[in-house]
């Protein structure tokens, strides 16, 4: 499980394939973010919520997320 910084955005059995996270299960709370902020591998990534669940009104739950990895400027 991986959640973001925020604690809006909840990722269950996920797996990384090049710039995307593949999430079996995915939940994003009211108000989540369009980009989200998570320790992957021990890095903070940004990651892209599908815009159906961004800013949302109501939790939104989702099977097999392909969520987009953002790279963060290391400054």
């Amino acid at each position: 499980m991986i959640k973001s910084l925020c604690e809006k955005a909840w990722l269950f059995n996920v797996n990384q394939e090049d710039d995307l996270l593949i999430a079996g299960f995915a939940c994003f709370c009211h108000g989540c973010p369009l980009e989200v902020k998570m320790i992957i591998n021990g890095k903070e990534r940004a990651v892209m919520v599908p815009s159906r669940a961004a800013n949302g009104a109501v939790p939104l739950r989702m099977m097999n997320a392909r969520l987009s990895l953002l790279p963060i400027d290391d400054k």
